[in-house]
């Protein structure tokens, strides 16, 4: 029996990709404007167009006027509220003289009683009102009014603001890694026509626009939910494409599983690197669906066993007891390690 360290499990269907690209979708509808080419090379960062960018620097510039507005309106609130301060401490000092006519005049044995209790009267009404409006005019009290309009405005020009960042979103296109920007098909056909006719490019929210690659390293993509991967631990994994152009086997090697939200679901992924020496053959396979030959690699070498050389050796015990039972009976004290389509691997311990 030969040894090897892994074992054919079976195919699942797969894709090839670049390892770096960012697809991009028209969040709004409206005209765009580009600043970059097709098949331009650009930097992460870079913004490289902008959906109706009229609507944007309305949007900016009103929100400019608001602030402008807001800090106008809160300096008039605070100078309203010393100019206020002032009337009230001099009607305060009025009221206080006028509180001292009155109380000297209810001390006084020269007026009758009933001028007096009239007076004690006023004055006791007088002393209260001059004690309300020493409260409205308290420092503490006009900042903490002050304090409360200004927080109010803040807060309604952060919701402006946060409207604005999301139409700024929306709106600036940028590149989400380094790589060459690839228009879109229809992208391209509207920028034809633009040029012939002088028109304005107009696209629609959910619109494929373009998509940045960069492909300098590339990774194999198979669904973790065949059949075949789930009999497999992941560090085990190891997976192999034919390249129908050139006629190679591209190897991949396990590198993490992922997981995409579409909102109504969650679709788990294995990707797997492509090694350098085998990056040009793999770029001729990206684009395409293609059936994948995957593989359990072992951590040393175990025998091989076909399961065509030993399925009439014993055919009773294969029915009985399954390829476990009928290795166990040819090599007693082996340890099956894995079963696969057509081989099996075997430890064989002590036995021959």
């Amino acid at each position: 029996m030969p040894e090897i360290g892994r074992i054919w499990m079976g195919m699942e269907e797969g894709s090839v990709r670049p390892a770096s690209y960012q697809q991009v979708r028209a969040e709004a509808e409206g005209f765009i404007e580009l600043f970059r080419k097709d098949m331009e090379p650009l930097k992460r960062g870079t913004h490289w167009a902008t959906v109706d960018p009229r609507q944007l620097e309305i949007e900016e510039q009103t929100i400019a006027v608001e602030e402008l507005k807001a800090k106008h309106i809160f300096k008039k609130a605070e100078e309203d509220a010393e100019s206020a301060r002032v009337r009230s401490l001099l009607e305060i000092r009025e009221m206080e003289a006028k509180a001292r006519e009155l109380e000297s005049l209810a001390k006084s044995d020269e007026f009758p009683q009933t001028m007096r209790k009239r007076s004690a009267s006023a004055l006791s009404e007088l002393q209260s009102r001059i004690k309300t409006m020493k409260e409205r005019v308290d420092p503490a009290e006009i900042e903490e009014q002050l304090r409360a309009e200004k927080q109010e405005a803040e807060l309604q020009i952060a919701r402006k603001r946060k409207q604005l960042e999301l139409i700024r979103r929306r709106s600036l296109l940028t590149a989400g890694n380094d790589g060459e920007l690839r228009f879109s098909e229809s992208l391209r056909e509207k920028i034809k026509n633009a040029a012939e006719d002088g028109s304005e490019i107009w696209i629609k929210t959910g619109e494929h626009l373009a998509t940045i690659v960069d492909d300098s390293s590339i990774e194999m993509v198979v669904p973790a939910a065949g059949p075949v991967m789930g009999q497999i631990p992941q560090e085990e994994l190891a997976v192999f494409l034919l390249d129908g152009k050139t006629g190679k086997l591209i190897e991949g090697k396990f590198n993490r599983m992922d997981e995409v939200d579409s909102g109504v679901e969650i679709t788990r992924n294995f990707i797997f690197d492509i090694p350098p020496d085998s990056i040009e053959d793999a770029r001729q396979a990206m684009g395409h669906r293609h059936m994948v030959h995957v593989y359990r690699k072992f951590p040393r070498n175990y025998r091989l066993v076909h399961k065509k050389n030993i399925a009439f050796l014993a055919p009773q015990i294969l029915e009985a007891s399954g390829w476990h039972g009928l290795a166990r009976h040819l090599w007693p004290g082996c340890q099956v390690i894995q079963v696969g389509p057509q081989t099996i691997a075997i430890d064989p311990g002590d036995a021959n």
